[in-house]
């Protein structure tokens, strides 16, 4: 697949540097569209749904980078990350329509939004081109990022490590699933055993926070390490005894006791592990605490959460609420939104809730 996958976006930079070099309408670049063509549908036909996640220095599909990534980072795919688009993925047979339409994203610098069926271009910043083609019910979060996120979290409860190349690219994946633009969708992803909630939770977590940042319109790069801290927001909850965080009666008062203790768990293990990031280290400790005051860990008098935590608290709230619980059912997206609102300039920030729920909240959809 790497091959194929190289081929693909070597002929496509060749597509584009053709056009750069004579005209659209000259032979030669209309030769090197259909090399590209050629390539993208016979990676599409072997590999559909191939996501190369775009980074600054590389690309990586997956956890593997591509052999001459490095070197490919320039051209045309430079210019779509520079503009914030974080991955490039391959669902099926792409047609001349598709092939026009990234090539014009790579040209332009009018931020075209184009109507791909068969490409989809994944933004990760304030410049981020819509997911198109996208079929309600369909393109949710693979199951395999589960696992990847239990491979990241675990070994920091076990042994105080974090696997730092794994977060990075699976942060540049949830970024790229995560869009703001037209009518794309968050993607969110459903329970199928309640030992998953941790992981299924973090991730449906991290996709809202940076749907959230980018919404505000901060920077990629912030947009990038909010992403990343709402991954590991919940990383306290590695020595929490699955018996409680799956319990379907009341908790005693031993329970909540045990429950509360993630938090501050959390920003231990994340500084025990040498963790650099320090927003994630405020949002693990900060995203149960109230803005009017209150929550916990209890925090001192006058004490000004991260706008980060209050930006993951909120994605936090929305998904447990929109999620099905040992303890009662998912509530419905009104319901949700009316539960939230209430507690406005109390537990959340209005201005957050107002922008949540106007630009983030209404695209979301969970798998069937």
């Amino acid at each position: 697949m790497m091959d194929l996958l190289e081929q693909a976006l070597g002929a496509l930079q060749a597509a584009f540097e053709s056009r750069r070099l004579y005209t659209p309408q000259s032979p030669v670049a209309a030769q090197r569209a259909r090399d590209a063509l050629a390539s993208l549908t016979t990676l599409g036909s072997a590999h559909p749904g191939t996501t190369a996640v775009l980074l600054p220095d590389r690309i990586v599909v997956g956890e593997e980078p591509l052999h001459n990534g490095g070197r490919m980072m320039q051209g045309g795919l430079q210019r779509l990350r520079d503009r914030g688009i974080a991955a490039i993925r391959i669902n099926a047979a792409p047609t001349d329509a598709d092939l026009a339409a990234i090539l014009a994203c790579m040209e332009s610098d009018q931020n075209p939004v184009p109507r791909l069926s068969s490409i989809g271009l994944h933004g990760a910043g304030e410049a981020g081109v819509g997911v198109s083609g996208a079929t309600p019910g369909r393109g949710f979060v693979p199951a395999s990022m589960v696992a990847r996120l239990q491979g990241v979290l675990d070994p920091l409860g076990t042994r105080a490590e974090l696997e730092t190349n794994h977060l990075a690219s699976l942060t540049s994946e949830l970024a790229a699933l995560s869009v703001t633009r037209g009518d794309a969708l968050i993607p969110l992803s459903e329970l199928r055993t309640h030992d998953e909630y941790t992981y299924v939770h973090t991730i449906n977590v991290a996709m809202l926070s940076g749907a959230l940042a980018q919404a505000m319109g901060l920077s990629p790069d912030k947009v990038h390490d909010i992403t990343c801290a709402a991954m590991l927001h919940d990383v306290g909850k590695v020595r929490t005894p699955s018996e409680i965080l799956n319990k379907k009666q009341d908790f005693t008062k031993e329970d909540v006791a045990i429950m509360r203790r993630h938090p501050e768990d959390g920003a231990r293990l994340l500084i025990a592990a040498g963790v650099k990031l320090d927003v994630a280290i405020a949002v693990a400790y900060e995203h149960h605490m109230h803005r009017g005051g209150g929550g916990y860990p209890n925090p001192p008098a006058r004490w000004k959460m991260h706008v980060a935590s209050q930006i993951v608290q909120v994605a936090d709230v929305f998904d447990a609420l929109r999620t099905n619980r040992p303890y009662r059912e998912a509530l419905s997206l009104e319901k949700a939104r009316e539960t939230m609102e209430r507690e406005a300039g109390n537990i959340f920030d209005p201005a957050l809730l107002q922008i949540f729920f106007a630009h983030v909240a209404a695209r979301t959809r969970h798998a069937a």
